[in-house]
């Protein structure tokens, strides 16, 4: 009788389990309503090993204060991550340093927030 027990619980678990991921979620989840065009410019030319600007521009039509998200600029060499700068949503954001030698991808995205009603957005920047 202990072995039907333990059964019964094994199954209660793994049928509470499946349901915490499938449910979990979304619920959690926020749907977008504002769409987030992020466009990102370097100036001059992107050299890794050197200083360069990279000025990020939002394509939000309308209020663009009702996004609470920020901006991420990721340098990557192959599949590793090299660096990763994060800086606060505005219409206009500049993200200067120097880009890592050995860099063949840079890309950035918009991260949204807690209940932000903007949408999720990448673009790359440079690529060897």
């Amino acid at each position: 009788m202990g072995s039907l027990t333990l059964k019964k619980y094994i199954a209660a678990m793994a049928a509470a389990s499946a349901l915490t991921l499938v449910a979990g979620p979304a619920t959690a989840a926020y749907t977008p309503t504002t769409e987030t065009d992020v466009k990102a410019k370097p100036k001059g030319k992107v050299k890794p090993g050197k200083k360069t600007k990279v000025v990020v521009k939002s394509g939000i039509k309308g209020d663009s204060v009702q996004c609470t998200g920020s901006y991420v600029i990721v340098y990557k060499d192959g599949a590793e991550v090299v660096r990763k700068r994060e800086k606060a949503f505005s219409d206009k954001v500049r993200f200067n340093g120097r880009v890592p030698k050995g860099t063949d991808k840079i890309f950035v995205y918009y991260e949204r927030g807690k209940k932000d009603p903007c949408d999720k957005s990448r673009t790359n920047v440079y690529r060897k």
